[in-house]
């Protein structure tokens, strides 16, 4: 039997809740393979592979399927492994279980930002906020959901997770009606089914059954998710056995909600229509004239963005745990609050979410600013403008302010000779020295760019000087 449970020695003692119930573990299942891949990402499958791309859904959710057979024979054999990562632990050495925790924690922890600043992205539609404190707003939600307890993040999950099954439930109700012609629109006087778009646009396999295979990767993008189950059940009363169930269970959710809808979705509306980044769920309800196609679809995008955030910060902070636990982490990460809730490892996440929402937004201002040079000076080269930070300190230290490079600005003309004849006995008078302890690049950059004017003739006198002094370093 494997051991992957071990903890060093000298570990704190440490215990997670285990108030999961089943229903909380079913619909996690659900919520880890049910998300944006599939309401949005599955177009570029369809674009790729044609009306066949349910077909690339099925052998992905077979391969799905394996992976979780030997997931859960993992799981019964070690039933006290806090995260299937041990397992890489367990079999190939510290080495490889501390490579492969780090990498998954990585993954998710880049999750927490991206699915934060898509959700405050669709929420602008209705809310009229900014991007950046809608993201704040969703990060400080979750946050305070995940610290909580664990039950917390199952009760929100178990609603976004049913939510979602509802909708693509209705969906397909909708759309089977509509292909076989129940709903269809009359032609010659009766209602005739919409099959034939699975062959009317180019066949089946548009562009052949290779790119049915090549859209695999896209389908494995859309699954990702299916084994959070394996680090959930760990706070269930029955971890192993409900690892068992679940893994058995998943095929058949794969089948229904990706196979079924995507079936559905080529039947309905031909698939050359289907624009890659957009959602083929909404082409399909617009073809079928359902009124509020937009709005319903973006609603039940943002419950899919949702429950990606919450199970991102919770995957994060529980494989955190583990490497803790293990000693890979600091010890602060496997302190637990009165809930049995890992606080630190909950609050790294958190503030790699609160970064990377600030991030986007100072980048967003920084491309403000960039448009707005480019468009109030555009004289400037871009290899110019890139450097206008650097150049500008040193014609600050040069003492030429703006002259020196930028010609628009009269050169010394505007001063007359007295002025070019001041800077040139400051610079004689001892401006060297505290020329040479400016930092190398950056006297390098500015020579670079003040001798290059200097070569196409456009350097006033002032800046002549300046070029004269350049030439000594």
């Amino acid at each position: 039997m494997i051991e992957a449970n071990s903890s060093p020695a000298g570990a704190p003692a440490t215990g997670l809740s285990r108030t999961l119930r089943g229903r909380h573990l079913m619909m996690i299942s659900i919520g880890g393979i049910v998300g944006g891949g599939l309401f949005v990402g599955s177009s570029t499958s369809i674009r790729a592979a044609g009306p066949a791309a349910f077909l690339s859904y099925a052998l992905t959710g077979l391969i799905i399927l394996l992976i979780m057979r030997m997931l859960s024979e993992m799981a019964a054999s070690s039933p006290h492994a806090r995260s299937f990562t041990e397992y890489a632990r367990a079999g190939l050495g510290d080495a490889a279980g501390f490579v492969t925790g780090w990498l998954y924690w990585y993954v998710w922890v880049m999750t927490v930002p991206i699915e934060a600043i898509a959700g405050a992205t669709i929420l602008q539609r209705w809310i009229p906020l900014s991007q950046f404190q809608l993201g704040l707003a969703l990060m400080s939600v979750m946050t305070i959901v995940n610290l909580q307890s664990a039950r917390s993040y199952a009760e929100f999950e178990f609603w976004f997770a049913s939510i979602k099954v509802t909708a693509i439930i209705a969906f397909i109700l909708l759309a089977a009606s509509y292909a076989f012609g129940w709903t269809a629109p009359l032609v010659s006087g009766m209602h005739r089914a919409t099959f034939a778009n699975l062959t009317d646009h180019g066949g089946f396999a548009p562009h052949g059954w290779i790119a049915v295979l090549g859209a695999v990767p896209t389908a494995f993008f859309s699954m990702t998710g299916a084994e959070i189950t394996t680090i959930a059940a760990v706070e269930s009363e029955h971890s192993s056995e409900a690892v068992a169930r679940m893994s058995s269970l998943v095929i058949w959710r794969i089948l229904f909600f990706y196979v079924v809808s995507l079936f559905f979705i080529v039947s309905v509306s031909p698939w050359s229509d289907v624009r890659s980044g957009e959602s083929p769920f909404t082409r399909a309800l617009t073809t079928m004239q359902i009124p509020w196609a937009d709005s319903v679809m973006r609603f039940i995008i943002l419950t899919a963005v949702l429950s990606c955030l919450n199970s991102a910060f919770y995957v994060s902070s529980r494989i955190l745990f583990v490497l803790g636990e293990r000693a890979d982490a600091p010890a602060s990460m496997i302190r637990l609050n009165s809930r049995h809730v890992p606080m630190g490892s909950v609050l790294a996440g958190s503030a790699a979410g609160f970064l990377g929402v600030a991030g986007k937004h100072v980048l967003a201002a920084a491309g403000v600013h960039r448009d707005r040079l480019r468009r109030d000076r555009p004289h400037l080269r871009d290899r110019q403008w890139r450097h206008r930070f650097v150049r500008g300190i040193g014609a600050r230290v040069f003492r030429c302010h703006g002259r020196v490079h930028d010609e628009g600005d009269g050169g010394g003309a505007a001063d007359g000779g007295a002025g070019r004849h001041r800077r040139r006995r400051a610079v004689r008078r001892g401006q060297r020295t505290r020329h040479r302890a400016l930092p190398a690049a950056v006297l390098r950059l500015d020579a670079r760019h003040v001798l290059y004017r200097a070569r196409v003739g456009r350097v006033d006198g002032g800046g002549a000087a300046t070029v004269r002094l350049l030439r000594e370093f």
